[in-house]
């Protein structure tokens, strides 16, 4: 998420002040001045990591504000140009310093908390998705805190960002007018997935995919694009956004975890991102799935063929999700790139690891995890997995280096914390390594490896109960890891 806020700060900027001109919302160049001057304070606050604030300069007073700022009403937030600005950045002030942005409910209600105001008329698209991914994110905070104060496994379930509804609502109507770019359909989609995978989607109804298809009319959907009350799918709009700017990872990534999710909308994205199936990052995608889906062998295909070139064996083979009807599009790239593409990507190389290490080839894992050493001695993603290879082989000096390797490069990772409980582990320590792996999840309560691995070591304390517990936790994290099942 954040790489895409900077590149759409950075790749799209220009365009989307460009076309902010030709707003059909905006009456006068000084009230265009003054949104993008609120547009530029906006992405200040964000990358300062205000989200609040930044979400707050670009939206309108509620009605119910006790803001004194709202004084003027809702409908002056862009009219009267430079003192409309100044008041809209002693909001963001306020903001800041804790105040409260809108009416609502007592200081544990986070809904009244972060509730909003409609977004200010004549945004560019660069402001839109500002201020949706602003207010998204401190949602999602606000989430994570209330979280945190729950004991109660159950309750930590139906924690919800409660500003998805509002988010959603607001986004339909731009982008039926077409007025989203690549990074706005992105945020309308992540908001889609979240708003559908929460135990109360708030009466959000969703159409079939044949029902919003983009209509031709000069880039916009038209009033009758949708039938009322109705959303696009997720991955729908997710498969537009990359069709618009492909270099976007973050909304790759959403859009395979649709496709792992729901088998059954497979054809569907095949079909619509056969366009751009020769691009390189179509293949990274199908990379990411393969290996999520534990078809190996697909995985190390594909990425033979990118580092490879044409030396490689066919990647396209039967039975992969998201790589039929790539063969075209890849010979295309062959034409370009006979030697390959990725010679020397880590990440590539780290993926393939990885897939060697599923097919529980140790030997053939191992050595490109030490290649990838030499190459980059301070990298440390995927190297948990590394550890897991040298456990298993009992290797407790190569162990031990890459153990005191990761402290120096940085003590404070998940990774860094799972080699050291691995390490542990390996000696027979195993309340030491159950501290570390829980300094792994206090750093990302979301790592699998380290859910799993404490269960591994509460087993060889006959803990049965936190053993249990652990391989729940890493089952409701991802419930196609297998060794989570297996120890359960």
């Amino acid at each position: 998420l954040a790489g895409a806020g900077t590149a759409a700060g950075t790749g799209t900027g220009t365009a989307a002040a460009a076309s902010a001109g030709g707003n059909n919302f905006a009456t006068s160049g000084q009230e265009s001045e003054a949104t993008n001057d609120l547009e530029l304070l906006a992405k200040s606050l964000l990358e300062c990591g205000e989200l609040r604030a930044a979400a707050s300069a670009l939206s309108s007073l509620p009605i119910s504000s006790n803001d004194p700022s709202s004084a003027a009403g809702p409908a002056n937030a862009i009219n009267g140009g430079a003192s409309s600005t100044a008041a809209k950045a002693a909001r963001a002030a306020v903001a800041i310093g804790g105040g409260r942005i809108g009416g609502g409910g007592g200081t544990g209600d986070s809904s009244g908390d972060l509730v909003m105001g409609p977004p200010l008329p004549g945004l560019s698209a660069l402001g839109t998705y500002l201020r949706a991914y602003s207010l998204y994110m401190a949602g999602e905070k606000r989430r994570e805190e209330e979280m945190v104060e729950l004991r109660d496994p159950l309750d930590r379930g139906t924690s919800r960002n409660a500003v998805l509804p509002q988010l959603a609502s607001e986004l339909y109507i731009p982008y039926v007018e077409g007025a989203l770019d690549a990074f706005g359909l992105y945020i309308y989609g992540v908001v889609l997935k979240a708003l559908r995978s929460s135990s109360s989607p708030a009466g959000l109804t969703t159409r079939s995919p044949t029902s919003v298809m983009r209509h031709d009319d000069g880039g916009g959907r038209g009033s009758d694009a949708f039938p009322p009350g109705g959303h696009p799918s997720a991955h729908t709009v997710l498969i537009e956004s990359v069709l618009l700017y492909p270099y976007n990872w973050s909304a790759w990534l959403d859009l395979s975890g649709l496709c792992i999710d729901d088998p059954a909308i497979h054809p569907d994205v095949e079909d619509r991102l056969r366009p751009i199936s020769g691009h390189w990052m179509y293949h990274f995608f199908c990379v990411h799935v393969f290996l999520e889906n534990q078809a190996n062998e697909n995985a190390v295909s594909v990425i033979e063929r990118l580092v490879n070139g044409n030396s490689a064996r066919d990647p396209f083979v039967a039975g992969g999700a998201a790589a039929a009807g790539g063969a075209s599009g890849d010979a295309e790239i062959q034409q370009q790139h006979p030697d390959g593409m990725f010679g020397r990507s880590p990440y590539l190389q780290s993926q393939l690891a990885v897939a060697q290490y599923n097919l529980r080839d140790f030997d053939e894992a191992e050595a490109h995890f030490v290649a990838l050493s030499e190459r980059y001695p301070d990298r440390l993603d995927q190297m948990d997995v590394y550890s897991n290879i040298l456990y298993v082989k009992e290797d407790r000096v190569t162990l031990s280096a890459l153990a005191h390797r990761a402290v120096r490069v940085d003590k404070y990772r998940p990774e860094t914390c799972c080699i050291v409980g691995n390490y542990y582990s390996l000696r027979g320590r195993h309340e030491r390594a159950v501290t570390y792996f829980q300094r792994a999840l206090k750093l990302d309560p979301a790592y699998l490896s380290a859910w799993t691995l404490m269960g591994h070591e509460y087993v060889e304390m006959k803990n049965t109960p936190a053993a249990v517990e652990a391989y729940r936790r890493a089952v409701d994290i991802n419930p196609r890891d297998y060794r989570a099942w297996y120890g359960l």
